[in-house]
């Protein structure tokens, strides 16, 4: 791994991190059961990401958190939906929902971008392969979103 990529993953494997409790937390939380079932596979798909991603590093023995904003953000605004979830379980926060992802999917497309081109192809194959199951999530979250309200 070089020093782009150890930086990229500096920044998002927290960002990503955050997510797993948070998902957990609201989908035991939020009222539609479909809701429930897509933040559950959220959860799912960040802890595989982040389990695949740490073994990389840990295998490159390389690591690198230089305090990202995008950890920042993912971390106020997580923290800020656990405690309108415990006062408040309905769908109304989900649209911030939908465009935080989005922003944590063009983290991750940009890293992928970055390893291909650095030929780190290990961190690329990580991300290519979970990089559909996240898409997946958000285009639902994003279509019940439509349903619900």
């Amino acid at each position: 791994m070089n020093i782009t990529t150890n930086t990229q993953l500096g920044q998002l494997l927290p960002a990503a991190r955050e997510g797993i409790g948070f998902y957990e937390y609201a989908a035991k939380r939020i009222g539609p059961v479909s809701l429930r079932v897509v933040f559950h596979s959220m959860s799912k798909v960040r802890y595989d990401l982040v389990k695949a991603l740490c073994a990389e590093v840990v295998t490159h023995h390389e690591f690198s958190d230089e305090g990202s904003s995008l950890h920042g953000r993912t971390s106020r605004l997580y923290t800020r939906m656990r405690t309108q979830l415990a006062r408040c379980p309905d769908t109304r926060h989900v649209a911030e929902l939908i465009r935080h992802e989005a922003e944590l999917l063009e983290a991750l497309h940009d890293s992928f971008e970055e390893a291909s081109d650095e030929r780190n192809q290990s961190v690329a194959e990580i991300l290519r392969v979970h990089l559909p199951r996240m898409h997946a999530c958000h285009d639902e979250l994003a279509r019940l979103q439509t349903h619900l309200f």
